[in-house]
């Protein structure tokens, strides 16, 4: 039977509008852009509104979604005028981050009724703590009106909940987000021991370099290990505002030229598929799909106990190691527990191709799909 003349298929697609500020290379960007690009487009309709314009992952938009811009503003009513505009022909509005791209899908949503779902990526309770009152009012007011919440992790869920306090007006629930990379074409799990005895272990970390990502806590370890006549080199990928700061430290402790920016990097799968270790230093997170990466690369993980989304991930320590916030000694023991014992690398990586099975398309899709249908079946007929 043709797609055109099956009955599973909608008479119409269903059309969502995503809402994003940016397209920099964070990781919700890039998660977001992977799940859209799952969905059928006999079946969605996508468009995606980017508030700030073009961005470094504009390239990895896919061809099933529609890119569109709001006049080039910084004001948070030129992004809401523009949300409402174009969701006058969409049916769910999806605020794909936390804030501004929430904020406008609550203006648009709450003057149209059109059904809306927030997506928080973050440990909200704790990043909350970051962000002004009024902001705090806002958010509250924002997803407390939201028909559905999605949550990356089941502890960035209990953070959310913890913080609103309040008893919950629409439907809250955790769906992972989809990881796309085959293992199957990972390498083999040894893959990045150093090759003779003259080439050094490559250590990956990758986000925004700014506090929250405590990439001033790896240099400090790699910067122990050093001292334990240890050397390795250490690869932050990203860009941000610490760039400088980070360089200046890694110089005063002794370790500059062991350490690589290169700044923005588009396939950081690349980096892992060549690192003996991905270390996760993050003071605060939602789910980090670094992690998920680092499992598909088959690269053994060490990871913070941050809020919230490592422990989760790594199983309390059976699929990667786990380590204390803000512990650089306890960061520098892990490192080196695992760069001197090619059987835990082995074990660590067997683990995270076999963790990965939980973050699969076939089983995020669905509940996603699942969502949506709750939301336009009432009203819009198939």
């Amino acid at each position: 039977m043709s797609p055109a003349a099956d009955a599973s298929y909608p008479s119409s697609p269903i059309r969502l509008l995503v809402v994003l500020p940016d397209l920099s290379g964070g990781g919700a960007q890039r998660v977001t852009l992977r799940l859209l690009s799952l969905f059928d487009e006999r079946r969605y309709q996508i468009t995606l509104l980017v508030l700030d314009g073009p961005g470094e992952l504009v390239s990895l938009v896919p061809s099933n979604v529609r890119l569109i811009y709001p006049p080039r503003s910084r004001l948070l009513r030129v992004g809401k005028l523009s949300t409402m505009r174009n969701a006058l022909n969409h049916d769910v509005l999806i605020a794909a981050m936390e804030l501004r791209a929430s904020f406008c899908v609550h203006f648009a949503a709450t003057g149209l009724r059109k059904p809306s779902i927030g997506w928080v990526r973050i440990a909200f309770g704790e990043y909350a703590r970051e962000i002004s009152d009024k902001n705090r009012r806002k958010a509250k007011q924002t997803y407390g009106d939201f028909d559905r919440l999605v949550f990356v992790s089941d502890g960035a869920q209990q953070s959310f909940e913890r913080w609103y306090g309040e008893r919950r007006r629409g439907d809250w629930r955790r769906i992972y987000n989809p990881c796309t990379i085959d293992p199957a074409t990972a390498p083999p799990a040894d893959h990045a021991t150093p090759s003779d005895a003259t080439a050094r272990p490559l250590i990956v970390g990758a986000g925004r370099l700014e506090k929250r990502k405590g990439f001033d806590v790896l240099i400090d370890a790699v910067a122990a290990l050093r001292k334990r006549g240890i050397v390795v080199d250490l690869a932050l990928l990203g860009e941000g505002p610490l760039a400088d700061e980070l360089r200046e430290q890694a110089r005063v402790q002794g370790i500059a030229e062991q350490l690589q920016l290169p700044g923005f990097v588009q396939n950081v799968g690349d980096w892992l598929a060549r690192a003996a270790l991905y270390v996760l230093s993050s003071r605060i997170e939602g789910l980090p799909g670094t992690i998920l990466e680092a499992f598909a690369a088959g690269t053994p993980v060490v990871a913070t106990r941050c809020p919230h989304g490592p422990e989760e991930l790594l199983q309390e320590g059976k699929a990667g190691l786990l380590v204390p916030m803000d512990d650089a000694k306890a960061m520098a023991d892990a490192m080196q527990s695992l760069l001197e014992s090619p059987e835990r690398r082995a074990e660590f990586a067997s683990a995270g191709r076999q963790r990965l099975v939980d973050f699969s398309a076939d089983r995020i899709l669905p509940q996603w799909e699942a969502l949506i249908s709750e939301l336009v079946t009432p009203s819009r007929p198939t």
